[in-house]
């Protein structure tokens, strides 16, 4: 019966947790594990490849990203540029490439800005994918934490 889930038989039944993972597309995003902050001007810190602040870069393919716009502060797009401005990333954005209009095309957005944040902060390459992060997270804390029971 469901009722032996929740009366308590005076055995000493220790706890049972599940995990879930969500192993969608957004979980192979590359993540740094540092906060972005858009009033640092990451470029005078050396990065290795400097990419001018205010320029927008778009993926074209894979990992490629191209220059799309020298200054994204004059974006027609008032919701793109907003999210350029505060994160300096856009991810899934409907874009008019040619007029800067918010529709058009699906892609992904980057600041020079960010993508300096980027390789300062480890970036693609140097760091996991959401979902390789969490379960190294997870593995870390089951390994390191007494008593754990584990079955996979």
């Amino acid at each position: 019966m469901d009722t032996d889930l929740y009366v308590l038989s005076g055995v000493d039944v220790p706890p049972n947790v599940l995990i879930l993972l969500d192993n969608s597309a957004s979980m192979s995003e590359v993540t740094t594990g540092q906060v972005y902050d858009q009033s640092i001007d990451y470029s005078s810190y050396a990065p290795a490849t400097l990419y001018p602040r205010y320029s927008v870069y778009y993926r074209a393919t894979g990992s490629k990203w191209t220059i799309w716009q020298e200054d994204y502060r004059t974006i027609i797009c008032l919701d793109l540029k907003s999210q350029l401005d505060q994160y300096g990333q856009a991810i899934n954005y409907s874009i008019n490439l040619e007029t800067t209009n918010c529709v058009g095309s699906r892609r992904d957005f980057q600041t020079g800005n960010y993508m300096n944040f980027l390789q300062l902060t480890g970036g693609p390459g140097g760091n996991l994918p959401r979902f390789g992060l969490a379960t190294g997270i997870i593995h870390s804390y089951v390994n390191t934490t007494s008593g754990v029971r584990s079955q996979s």
